[in-house]
């Protein structure tokens, strides 16, 4: 049986990190919803694929911080994405943006484009910063539901894993609201913790 470990550990941050370096997955509670970790390589895409059984669209990466975001994207330098995250992160506000030509295919669409956030988590960015960014997802098989829990984490991904990471003071938490910024026009992919109504604060034209 897996070991389940909590956020609250003090060597659980190196833990994490050493278990990601060998291409191996974590699955754990975050700032949102439950949620698997992967290394940002080839190896961790197709280990996250054979989890998930899916093939078909690229996964989020999780970063410490805008700076670090900015070594993936040129789009969060220029207005309105600039004030969209000096606002709204670290937060649940996942953005699809454009990615360099530098960014690997294994981490974007066939577009070209990839999906960045900074999770308002302090043990998710210090791993995000020590490991140049990581691979996040739901930790749900596709097409199934989404664990509010561990403990409903469903069996193929729960004794798949390498750690479970559970937290103390876990609640009940929302999925990240996704905006597609790579159009002329920002677009709400999925509402979920921010509002359509918060973002128009920053965004007055989002769709």
């Amino acid at each position: 049986m897996n070991t389940r470990k909590y956020w609250q550990d003090k060597t659980i941050v190196d833990e994490i990190v050493t278990i990601v370096q060998k291409n191996q997955i974590v699955a754990g509670t975050s700032d949102t919803i439950i949620g698997l970790i992967a290394p940002l390589t080839q190896k961790g895409f197709d280990t996250l694929n054979r989890l998930k059984e899916r093939s078909d669209k690229p996964y989020l990466v999780l970063v410490a911080h805008k700076e670090q975001a900015d070594q993936f994207t040129d789009a969060l330098k220029k207005e309105p994405l600039k004030t969209v995250v000096e606002n709204c992160w670290p937060g649940p506000l996942t953005l699809i943006v454009s990615a360099k030509d530098s960014v690997p295919s294994f981490a974007t669409s066939a577009s070209k484009a990839i999906a960045l956030r900074v999770p308002n988590h302090p043990g998710l960015q210090e791993i995000a910063s020590r490991m140049g960014g990581i691979f996040s997802t739901s930790a749900n098989p596709a097409n199934q539901p989404v664990p509010q829990t561990i403990d409903e984490l469903d069996p193929t991904i729960k004794y798949s894993v390498a750690l479970l990471i559970d937290d103390h003071n876990e609640t009940k938490k929302n999925p990240s609201t996704i905006l597609d910024c790579t159009g002329n026009t920002v677009k709400i992919i999925r509402e979920g913790a921010y509002t359509k109504e918060i973002l128009r604060d920053y965004l007055p034209t989002l769709r």
